[in-house]
Order: structure tokens, then sequence, then C-alpha cells
């Protein structure tokens, strides 16, 4: 569905849930990240903040432990790489309190990738490998993300080989989602592996596959991104 149709769409289902504090609270968290995608970023904290505090009122679970999902992805979205980090570091830690492993995954994944963005490679790749160990092998979306993150810390290490093959395998991965948006995710990440190994031509045609992607999604922020990528002008390495 299009960012720009989430909230209309949703509204009426927060009308039909009332009373169900869990999943008002989800959809919330949905509605949150497509006003991220559309650069309205008070808006999408605003939401978030909503969603979080009702889960924290109903108490301890798996589920308001997870919110990081969403904030962090709104963080990301506005370019504050250590809020999302924030955000995951401390739901991390709860849900391995709790034991649990499958949104964990995924929580270490988001967490690697803020730590990479931030130039932090060790971190970074010490949270890879708690994601990779966490990772069901048929959770496509955390082994997209375990991958690409530690792809990009390898291009930073020119360690090209090991950063091209893991920017390939997620790539592959994404070929099986239907999710355009997380696909592209993924050709963002190889775009900027290859401009880390000065293949600048190879990494402008997967910049613009993901500009087309984000843009048939409506993330407007992102598309952002990549046009400034594509014109010189991107901060992405």
């Amino acid at each position: 569905m299009p960012a720009d149709q989430v909230a209309e769409r949703c509204g009426p289902l927060l009308d039909q849930v009332a009373g169900d504090r869990k999943a008002e609270a989800m959809i919330l968290g949905v509605i949150a990240v497509s006003e991220a995608m559309q650069a309205r970023f008070d808006r999408a904290r605003e939401l978030h903040a909503r969603a979080k505090a009702i889960l924290g009122e109903l108490g301890r679970s798996v589920v308001a432990a997870s919110t990081s999902i969403e904030g962090s992805r709104i963080e990301m979205l506005a370019g504050d790489h250590a809020a999302a980090e924030a955000l995951l570091d401390v739901d991390s830690r709860e849900l391995d309190g709790m034991g649990e492993r499958y949104f964990r995954s995924t929580v270490v994944g988001l967490l690697a990738h803020a730590l990479e963005a931030q130039g932090r490679l060790d971190e970074a790749d010490a949270a890879v490998d708690l994601a990779a160990a966490l990772t069901d092998e048929d959770d496509v979306e955390s082994q997209m993300l375990w991958r690409t993150a530690r792809a990009k810390v390898r291009a930073r290490q020119d360690r090209g080989d090991d950063a091209l093959a893991l920017a390939a395998e997620a790539l592959a991965l994404a070929a099986e989602t239907d999710d355009i948006d997380v696909q592209g995710d993924v050709h963002a990440d190889y775009a900027t592996v290859l401009r880390r190994l000065g293949r600048a031509d190879e990494a402008t045609d997967h910049f613009e596959r993901a500009r087309e992607l984000y843009t048939r999604k409506g993330n407007v922020a992102l598309s952002q991104v990549m046009a400034a990528a594509l014109d010189g002008a991107g901060q992405l390495a």
C-alpha cells in the first residue's frame, strides 16, 4: 500500500478496534511509519509515542518490547541514527530478558545498521554476529538485515569480495518478498557497497532502482536520499 494511503485506510480500522488497545497501538505504529516515509517526522514520532505508551500501559510483553522496530525506522528515515540505536538497544535488552529470539533478531539486525551508519564498525560487526545467530532460516527480513549490515561494514574495511557476496545474497532474498520498500532498502545498501568499492556506474543502477521502488511505495524521505546520491550529493558512505 502506498504510504500516502495508509492513514486514510487505517483510520476506519481504528474505529473498528475501539476498545482493543493492543490493536489500536499496532495500527498507530503502522501509520507512524507511513508518516515518516512522507517526511512528516514530528507527526510520526507523536503517533509512535502514543502506540508505545498504550502498550506500556498494558504491561510487559514481547509486542511492547518490539516497538523499536517501527521507532527506529522513523529515526533512520529522519537521519537520526543515534536515536534509532537508543530505542533498539533498550528493546534488545528487554527481549533478551524474556528469552525471546524472533523479534530480537530483527531488532538486533536494525541495531547493526544504526551502528554501522555511525561508523562504529566493531560494534556493528558484533551486532551482526548476534543477529545472525538469532535469525531463523525462514525469517527473510532478518536474514536480509544482517547480510546488508555486514556487507556495508566489510565495504568500509575494503573487504570487497565479502561485501559483494553478502549484498548479492541479500538481493536474492529480497526478490522473494513482495515488500517494495524492503526491496528498495536492499538495492540502496547494495549501491552503497558498490560505491564504497569504487564501482560508481554499477552503484548508480542500484540507486536508481531503489529510488524507483521508494517512489512506488510513496517513501518520499528515501526517494529524496536516493536522488541526492544520484546527484553526487548523498551522504550514504
